[in-house]
């Protein structure tokens, strides 16, 4: 972002840290300038107002902003004690809720300057989008991770629901769900080096992802390509999706072997539905529409809920591309 031409700030708790990842970004451009603001803790709402209404005061306005605090340990549910879960919660959810009280006037003032029709190029680019960066363990369920899992749907959760209820004022809320990325805190953190190699397996690219890639993703989310994107998540691979998709494959075949594929089809599309407020005789009317036989199988079904724009698609659409290649 600031490579391309964006001014930004950014929070964190240690002072020397935050103040040195601020330098370290400024370099990205001759004549940025990136504002550190440390001894901010999410969990305390009015530090994000004050970090806010500096960083507005210091650059003239606030277009974007990302939500992306998080606390991660391993631990199994029996060793998660309840001031654990309530630290996790509280950083990860109520610090996602904070950022955006706190930052939401200029958003909202930001989308209304910059409001886009989509059909002319905008003169002054974009601006009122939210990133939230979120997380794949929860999915699926991923062992050690149960506190976090928990965490990452409640943001998730709400960033539908600011997407909803902004929309109509130009703010998009979209989610990036990263996946495994190469070089990161987390990975060193979270993961050993000697059982790597034979994660990547796991991995339908065959590797971790890399920093780059996910910047590429906000980019395009706060870019005028992403102007129609909203309550979206843009899901990196992640370790596990191969094997789950094989198995949906797998029960497919089976149901339609058995002829009770019409029966589930119909009601799959009523629940992917239901989220999207879709009236019950649209969705009848839709599913009795689709003609499925055998030859169709698991990639059409998919391709069809796929254009929902509800969050329980986009396993749809991992599903979809994972089963194309198996």
């Amino acid at each position: 972002m600031v490579h391309l031409g964006a001014n930004a700030c950014i929070i964190g708790r240690n002072v020397e840290k935050t103040e040195r990842m601020a330098k370290d970004i400024a370099t990205a451009r001759p004549g940025s300038k990136v504002i550190g603001i440390g001894e901010v803790d999410v969990r305390k709402p009015e530090l994000l107002e004050q970090a806010a209404a500096r960083c507005a005061k210091e650059l003239g306005s606030i277009d974007f902003v990302i939500a992306g605090a998080a606390g991660n340990f391993l631990a199994t549910i029996e060793q998660i004690s309840a001031n654990a879960m309530k630290s996790v919660i509280d950083i990860d959810v109520l610090g996602s809720y904070n950022t955006v009280k706190a930052t939401l006037p200029y958003l909202q003032e930001s989308a209304k300057k910059y409001k886009n029709d989509g059909k002319t190029e905008p003169a002054n680019g974009t601006g009122g989008r939210i990133i939230f960066v979120s997380a794949t363990l929860h999915y699926t369920g991923t062992p050690l991770q149960s506190h976090v899992s928990v965490a990452k749907a409640g943001v998730d959760a709400m960033a539908m629901s600011i997407a909803i209820e902004q929309g109509p004022r130009g703010i998009t809320s979209n989610i990036i769900a990263p996946g495994p990325i190469d070089g990161t805190e987390g990975i060193d953190r979270l993961s050993k080096k000697e059982t790597r190699e034979r994660s990547y397996k796991a991995v339908p690219s065959g590797r971790y992802g890399t920093v780059k890639e996910i910047a590429d993703a906000t980019i395009y989310l706060f870019s005028d390509s992403g102007n129609y994107v909203n309550g979206e998540t843009l899901v990196g691979e992640y370790l596990g999706v191969k094997i789950l998709g094989r198995w949906v494959l797998m029960v497919w075949q089976l149901m339609a072997v058995r002829g009770i594929l019409r029966v589930f089809q119909a009601s799959i599309i009523l629940i992917s539905c239901s989220r999207a407020r879709l009236s019950r005789a649209l969705v009848v009317r839709r599913s009795r529409s689709c003609k499925y036989n055998r030859s169709y199988g698991l990639t059409y079904i998919f391709r069809r809920l796929s254009s929902y724009p509800t969050p329980s698609t986009n396993i749809l659409s991992i599903f979809y591309r994972t089963c194309q290649l198996s």
